[in-house]
């Protein structure tokens, strides 16, 4: 705490330093001005006869910059506190307007996943960019990658990846609700409603090798359950066979 109200005292200095100089200009044709009235006021009062404004003499000048200079310290004395509290409201100003672009630009992608889940958007995709927390570190290590990429290895993988994809997405069209920090296994109860017959453990059990062991499935077996999860999908919706 002592060093960031040091820094800011540092801060405050630097930004009077700044306005010094416009101060001690101003100040110092103001104290110009108000000797070159005095001393007309003066002559007028002794009778002598007025010449011609002419250029300030040097008995005039150096009294302004001592008085200028007087003045200049202590406007900005005077200054220090209500700059700093003006600082700090332009401070304050500036963080609550970055705090409700950060907040709307959030909602905005939270109100896209919202989207996304519920059908109006590409449920393929969305389910790419929703299950990047499944993947563990060796499956996003290297280049970038896009969203409906997955890790290269033996044959097996990328199948087993795109089959518990598929189910998730099946399961999301008839009403499932995507819970992102569900892991598969937690997920299971909830596919299992909405894809009624659908061969859920072995599809999770399947994924969960491939994603976290690097095993590869058998390829055979994985489209032995991909024909099951269609068949699962193309049966009644739960709510619909009340």
């Amino acid at each position: 705490v002592r060093g960031l109200v040091n820094l800011w005292g540092a801060f405050v200095d630097a930004m009077l330093w700044i306005l010094r100089y416009p101060l001690e200009w101003i100040m110092t044709a103001i104290w110009n001005l108000i000797l070159w009235l005095q001393s007309l006021s003066e002559r007028d009062e002794e009778g002598v006869e007025q010449e011609p404004p002419g250029p300030l003499s040097e008995e005039m000048v150096n009294p302004a910059v001592e008085r200028a200079e007087d003045a200049t310290n202590f406007a900005i004395e005077a200054l220090r506190w209500p700059l700093s509290i003006l600082l700090l409201v332009v401070l304050f100003f500036v963080l609550v307007f970055a705090y409700r672009r950060f907040s709307a630009r959030l909602g905005e992608e939270e109100e896209a996943d919202r989207e996304s889940i519920r059908g109006d958007a590409d449920a393929r995709a969305d389910m790419a960019k929703l299950l990047t927390n499944l993947l563990p570190s060796w499956a996003r290590s290297g280049k970038k990658r896009s969203l409906w990429k997955w890790p290269e290895g033996e044959v097996g993988v990328a199948e087993a990846f795109l089959l518990y994809f598929d189910t998730l997405t099946h399961a999301i069209k008839r009403g499932m609700t995507y819970e992102p920090n569900e892991t598969p296994n937690e997920r299971m109860d909830a596919l299992t409603v909405f894809l009624p017959g659908a061969p859920v453990g072995a599809i999770t059990s399947t994924f969960n090798a491939a994603c976290y062991g690097a095993v590869p499935g058998d390829i055979d077996e994985i489209a032995q359950l991909r024909q099951q999860v269609e068949l699962a999908a193309k049966k009644p919706k739960p709510g619909d066979m009340d």
